[in-house]
């Protein structure tokens, strides 16, 4: 059963400050200095082969007051197996949710547990007890479960039941993966990015979140699978392509490059998502050369489209003005019923190591559960267009100063 947070009708764009107030949009957050917050309390758990002692948690370097602190709780599973000889045997390897994050260079807090090493089909009910009961104490209101895909659902359920101590003022996201994150064609990193999101957009309550779709828990009876994606009920993306990193290709020992194909496509693949894509290669341009009929090209498109959720690959070093063009009062009547992401990377997504995959990721859950507007996704959050700076020297976006009246918090 799919999820969706069904946007008011007259909503257009949703500024920094009303957001902040919205219980299903988690504040947009930036990355200003300040003292981090205190190691999480961890409750021990006994040490055997499959469980962890409690280790000391890895805590993102980057510390913002009033950026979410997401706890992670590694739990084993097909997303953290490491497979070791022909015959296909695995271990369960360390996390790599930490390596992840800093592959994606993410701008919100992060605590990772690594609890168990276990296959889901051999999780116990006093394996489920300590998830809970490190669920429960945890002071974060945000907690992201990595888990085996085979019993997903009735970790799920156990963390419902009661007693939930504090579990019900949380919002709870557990996620895995059909491929191991160590295999080249997996799909842990994309699901990921697309939980990240989930976290910082859904409101309170238990999900699961991987292959493009959110299942609330509470709601369903069965082990989610994948969408019929040619169900007519099945949402429908449209991904334009415009270039940049995203779409780069690096071929010689003087950097040299070129724009190929979009990759958006192979990475949905992938992914194995749920929802109906179509994508439009539009531009092949690296942001800095777009002209204003580029832009109005790409506003005639989003216009056009019979979609209400677009997705913009783009170059990063004039996303935002892109996205404000799109914010342009003279467009107001062909956008405000449509939500809009534009995201792009900062390495290339032919690359080994990049961060594409966990943005798009982002991107497509951000397309399904936030309302009509105009958004940047990168670095795990979420920018008002108007709102936002690309710190070169950290390579992340940012939040800025508001250059508009935030008194108009409907429309721009």
């Amino acid at each position: 059963m799919l999820l969706f947070v069904k946007p008011p009708s007259s909503a257009f764009v949703v500024e920094a400050s009303a957001v902040a107030n919205q219980a299903a949009i988690a504040p947009m957050v930036g990355c200003v200095e300040s003292e981090l917050a205190d190691p999480f309390q961890v409750v021990e758990a006994r040490h055997d082969s499959t469980r962890l002692p409690a280790a000391e948690p890895v805590i993102a370097n980057i510390s913002n007051e009033v950026a979410p602190m997401i706890q992670v709780i590694t739990t084993g599973g097909t997303i953290d197996k490491i497979y070791f000889d022909a015959l296909s045997e695995s271990n369960i390897g360390d996390s790599q949710a930490s390596d992840l994050f800093e592959v994606a260079n993410v701008g919100f807090q992060y605590n990772v547990l690594p609890l168990l090493r276990k296959d889901s089909l051999d999780l116990k009910e006093e394996d489920r007890a300590l998830i809970k009961q490190n669920v429960e104490s945890s002071p974060s209101d945000k907690i992201l479960i990595t888990h085996g895909t085979s019993t997903i659902l009735q970790t799920g359920k156990f963390l419902l039941d009661e007693p939930n101590k504090n579990i019900v003022n949380k919002t709870v996201v557990l996620v895995g993966a059909a491929r191991p994150t160590r295999l080249n064609q997996s799909d842990a990193v994309f699901n990921l990015g697309f939980a990240a999101c989930a976290l910082q957009t859904l409101p309170h309550g238990v999900y699961i979140a991987k292959n493009g779709q959110i299942s609330d828990v509470s709601k369903v009876t069965t082990e989610p699978v994948k969408a019929n994606v040619s169900n007519e009920a099945a949402p429908k993306i449209q991904v334009i392509t415009t270039g940049g990193t995203i779409d780069k290709i690096y071929f010689d020992t003087l950097d040299g490059f070129e724009a190929s194909d979009p990759q958006a496509p192979q990475i949905f693949k992938t992914a194995d998502v749920g929802f109906q894509y179509n994508v439009l290669p539009l531009l092949k341009k690296d942001s800095l050369v777009l002209e204003e009929k580029d832009r109005a090209l790409i506003k005639q498109k989003v216009e056009s489209s019979p979609s209400d959720k677009i997705l913009i690959t783009h170059g990063t070093d004039t996303m935002d003005q892109t996205g404000k063009f799109l914010l342009d009062k003279s467009n107001e009547a062909s956008v405000s019923n449509k939500t809009i992401v534009l995201v792009g990377a900062m390495q290339p997504a032919a690359l080994s190591k990049t961060d594409a995959v966990f943005n798009l990721g982002f991107a497509a859950c951000a397309l399904l559960t936030l309302p009509p507007g105009v958004y940047i996704t990168m670095n795990g959050q979420i920018f008002d267009p108007r709102n936002v700076v690309k710190n070169r020297s950290a390579s992340r976006f940012e939040h800025s100063i508001p250059q508009h009246d935030t008194s108009d918090t409907g429309k721009s």
